[in-house]
């Protein structure tokens, strides 16, 4: 969670420079029967009509799971016709519609779904020093005293659980924290404002300090 698989599909999509369809569990499971398998039918009808197109099925996990198991009648209608639908699909060179799926629980999805997917890509936690780079590069208007950066830079070397969006929502707890600064200053913008050590300090979560 919070590795910034969602932003990866749309960002694929733009550089491929085609159209981008995304659909959540809530877009596609409905309350009763017949109606989950159409919407799964006109959600890839969609995408063949915008092809090229990147179709993205987010937390696929929640209505793929494994259908021995304890599925609800509704997911697994829907399911069944989304193994149909990616079956059906064509890959035309000029119009092709791919699919990407994102979960963060692959085990319990359903073998046959899983199967239909020819490449699984793990989109992990950062490293320390990618954590490190995207602060710097989410700071990178603001300037930055050398014991604040210092700070930051400690913190985040030892914050080996933290995601991408843990480190953009500390960054924003930090600018936040400038912000104060700026209305008590009179200063102009956040980025007339350093940031300092204060500021980074009181943007550390306590418990993780």
């Amino acid at each position: 969670p919070g590795t910034g698989k969602t932003q990866l599909a749309r960002t694929l999509a733009q550089e491929a420079g085609c159209k981008f369809i995304a659909a959540s569990t809530a877009d596609l499971k409905a309350g009763w029967v017949g109606q989950s398998g159409q919407r799964v039918k006109q959600l890839f009808a969609d995408a063949r009509s915008a092809a090229p197109c990147l179709l993205f099925l987010d937390e696929i996990d929640a209505l793929a799971g494994d259908r021995s198991g304890d599925s609800d009648a509704f997911a697994r209608e829907a399911l069944n016709q989304m193994l149909q639908e990616i079956d059906g699909i064509v890959d035309h060179s000029d119009a092709p519609v791919v699919v990407l799926a994102a979960t963060n629980r692959m085990a319990v999805i359903d073998p046959a779904l899983l199967s239909r997917f020819t490449s699984k890509l793990l989109i992990d936690l950062p490293t320390a020093a990618q954590r490190i780079g995207l602060a710097e590069h989410l700071l990178a208007a603001s300037p930055i005293e050398t014991a604040a950066r210092d700070r930051l830079h400690a913190f985040l070397q030892q914050a080996e659980d933290y995601s991408h969006r843990d480190v953009a929502n500390l960054v924003q707890s930090i600018r936040a924290q400038v912000l104060r600064g700026v209305r008590a200053t009179g200063a102009a913008s956040l980025d007339d404002l350093a940031v300092t050590q204060h500021h980074v300090e009181a943007a550390i979560p306590a418990n993780l300090d």
